[in-house]
């Protein structure tokens, strides 16, 4: 029993000694929870990037633009006046989600004439995808319950009594607001309500169906594009796969200077005169070759074999993966060269990893992070290379849009070589 106390002792101390370990252990998982909370703490996307395009621009279209405007999880951006327009700002991401109201929808609405409203969404961001379909929906009900009362006071009979006894057969006789009244009407919960306007607008001359285009003319027709089926598998896979391999690039990028200060033989090599930069260039080339042939067996596997989209030539997405890579090999050195030893390296990589795939926008979108967390994200490499995958997997983006993303990947990883090179000489010159 004592020789288990002191070796337990002796474990718990080993832990609790070395300052690594304890702020995995202790530090780490905190910071994680307080991070992803600040992340997630809305719970609810708000603020969904939308742009509408009036192409009717009648005094019902300006309603449904008020809806709209005034539905709590849209921002509406800017407002367009030709179809194209729009399509090129969701191509860009600058929007996310568009209404177009077509031409000749007031006089159809007045008319009582089946319409339609046609909502765009970007289908590459599923958690988007989800919210705007159900806001839409929510509006769209609106609309429908304020033309439907609409339409039931127009054929109902002028005099007081009868329309208040009208309204009384639609209501049950129960005392409700005006709002659950047209909740009810467009939801088509009150069944004697339905039947007095079907048996109104049948004295008319209209058929049922006629009846049900009157009393509903409005329908939404939602296209989901560049992922038109919103298959999940098709947002997701890739995404991850690509996560798991640029995690283990960055522990094997960690030990890139460290795995050679940090043992026995660097003194033996400092004193060969071999080139401390050549040896650095042959390391570095090694590790950058085996993980893009990697890279590219999981992108031929994904586009090849699992038939997942892409929007480019798998000849496109080399140079890409090649500039990610070289950004990712300049932070696993510049980190390498700030420890101590290997297993703090492996450490740091390890912490490193993890939040800023969760800060890249892939799982939640960068719009709904806090502002200061959005700007934090773009100093990662990870936060450019996961929204460059789903514009070369959805959305065959130009050429100009590509070289601004690898561009970036190249400066940031000249200044992580250049501060690992200097942290470096500083600590050898000590």
């Amino acid at each position: 029993m004592k020789t288990s106390y002191l070796l337990l002792k002796k474990e718990f101390l080993s832990i609790w000694h070395d300052s690594g370990m304890r702020i995995i252990l202790f530090l780490i998982p905190l910071l994680t929870l307080g991070l992803f909370f600040w992340l997630f703490h809305l719970g609810v996307i708000l603020h969904i990037p939308t742009a509408i395009v009036d192409l009717d621009r009648s005094a019902h279209s300006r309603q449904v633009i008020a809806e709209f405007e005034a539905a709590e999880n849209l921002e509406i951006l800017t407002y367009y006046d030709r179809f194209e327009e729009l399509e090129q700002a969701i191509k860009n991401g600058e929007i996310v989600a568009g209404i177009v109201i077509p031409q000749d929808f007031g006089k159809n609405v007045s008319l009582r004439r089946s319409t339609r409203l046609l909502i765009v969404i970007d289908g590459t961001n599923m958690s988007y995808t989800t919210n705007v379909s159900t806001t839409m929906m929510e509006v769209a009900e609106t609309l429908k319950a304020s033309i439907g009362v609409e339409t039931l006071l127009a054929y109902r009979p002028t005099t007081d009594d009868d329309l208040y006894s009208s309204i009384g057969n639609l209501t049950d006789g129960k005392d409700v607001t005006l709002t659950d009244m047209m909740t009810n009407v467009s939801k088509n919960e009150t069944s004697t309500g339905d039947l007095e306007l079907d048996m109104t607008l049948s004295d008319a001359g209209y058929t049922m169906s006629e009846a049900l285009q009157i009393y509903m003319p409005i329908t939404l027709q939602e296209e989901g594009w560049f992922n038109p089926t919103l298959n999940y598998a098709y947002f997701v896979v890739l995404g991850l796969a690509l996560n798991v391999w640029q995690q283990c690039s960055i522990l094997l990028f960690c030990m890139n200077i460290i795995g050679e200060t940090g043992t026995p033989s660097w003194q033996q090599i400092k004193t060969s005169g071999f080139s401390k930069t050549r040896l650095f260039i042959e390391k570095s080339f090694v590790q950058i070759l085996l993980t893009a042939c990697m890279a590219l067996v999981i992108l031929w596997v994904a586009f090849y074999i699992f038939n997942l989209p892409t929007s480019v030539s798998f000849f496109t997405w080399i140079p890409f993966m090649l500039c990610f890579i070289l950004a990712l090999h300049g932070l696993g050195s510049m980190m390498s060269g700030i420890t101590r030893n290997s297993v703090d390296a492996t450490r740091m990589g390890m912490v490193i990893a993890l939040p800023s795939f969760m800060i890249s926008g892939f799982s939640w979108p960068l719009e709904e992070m806090p502002l200061l967390l959005q700007k934090i994200a773009w100093f990662f490499p990870q936060t450019w290379f996961f929204q460059g995958i789903n514009y070369l997997s959805f959305k065959n983006p130009p050429s100009s849009l590509i070289f601004h993303y690898c561009a970036m990947l190249l400066l940031m990883a000249f200044i992580f070589y250049l501060i690992g090179s200097c942290v470096t000489y500083f600590r050898e010159r000590v």
